[in-house]
C-alpha cells in the first residue's frame, strides 16, 4: 500500500489502486451515490446493500485508494469524494476518468 499512499501524498491516483478499489459493485454504488453529496456510513451501507460491518471495510478500501475522504460529523463519520478524485470526475457525464481508463458510474451502477 506504499504506492497508494504516495499517490495521495501528491493529490493524484494511483490508476491501479483505484482499479482495484472500484472492482465491487457495492463500492460502485457508494461511489455513485457519493455524487450527490457526503453521507454517512450507515447511508452507504443501506444504498450498496451491505452489512455495516461490509460497508465499513468497503469504506475503508476506497479512502486507502484516495478516492474519499472523511470527515467526523459529532458522532459520525461523512464520507465525501475526495479532492483527488473530483479532479478526475466528470459530474455531468457521471464518467470517472483515470487516464488509463474510464468508469461510468451510471452503467457500471445498473448492472
Amino acid at each position: 500500500m506504499a504506492r497508494a499512499a504516495k499517490a495521495i501524498s501528491k493529490g493524484d491516483l494511483d490508476c491501479v489502486v483505484a482499479m482495484k478499489a472500484l472492482a465491487d459493485p457495492g463500492r460502485l454504488r457508494m461511489l455513485d451515490a457519493l455524487l450527490n453529496g457526503p453521507r454517512s456510513a450507515g447511508d452507504l451501507a443501506e444504498i450498496a446493500a451491505l452489512t455495516a460491518y461490509n460497508a465499513s471495510r468497503h469504506l475503508n478500501v476506497l479512502t486507502r485508494a484516495g478516492l474519499l475522504a472523511k470527515e467526523k460529523s459529532g458522532q459520525r463519520r461523512l464520507y465525501r469524494l475526495s479532492d483527488a478524485c473530483e479532479v478526475h470526475l466528470d459530474r455531468k457525464r457521471r464518467v470517472l476518468s483515470l487516464g488509463c481508463c474510464q468508469f461510468r458510474l451510471d452503467a457500471l451502477v445498473a448492472r
